[in-house]
């Protein structure tokens, strides 16, 4: 937990009593499958997800062949994560400190989560640098009619 400064260490510990606490996996609801196809997700595609939570999104992207990676603040969620996709990469950390290689990645998501983080510039200047130059970065934040 080095990547955790005072702030990051009590977003996690909400997360981890309150929101994920409990959590188990659920199954992708139609959207994330219409995403997956919609971005061409093939076999042996390097994908991370940065706040992936429970690993609802990586669930469909290995279910395409993705070879995945997640991050995520919450211990509780990365336990439910790893039981699901066990020969998936998983960190507990920030956004804002990816543990992964630069230029690693071929497909980059952050799906609801940007707004919540302590530094949104630091953490968009970290997927930018995990990608390839060929990647595509998708980052879905909600909208004020959502």
């Amino acid at each position: 937990m080095s990547a955790f400064q005072d702030g990051h260490r009590r977003i996690a510990e909400f997360y981890d009593r309150h929101y994920h606490a409990g959590a188990v996996a659920h199954r992708p609801g139609h959207a994330l499958h219409r995403l997956a196809e919609r971005l061409g997700i093939q076999s042996q595609q390097r994908a991370l997800d940065v706040a992936c939570g429970t690993g609802e999104w990586l669930a469909v992207a290995a279910g395409r062949g993705a070879l995945v990676s997640g991050i995520d603040i919450s211990a509780c969620a990365l336990d439910v994560c790893r039981a699901r996709l066990p020969e998936g990469t998983f960190a507990h950390g920030v956004a804002e400190s990816l543990p992964f290689p630069s230029h690693s990645q071929d497909l980059v998501t952050c799906l609801g989560s940007l707004e919540h983080f302590l530094d949104q510039p630091a953490a968009l200047r970290e997927m930018v640098r995990v990608a390839r130059p060929d990647a595509r970065v998708v980052i879905l934040v909600p909208n004020a009619g959502f």
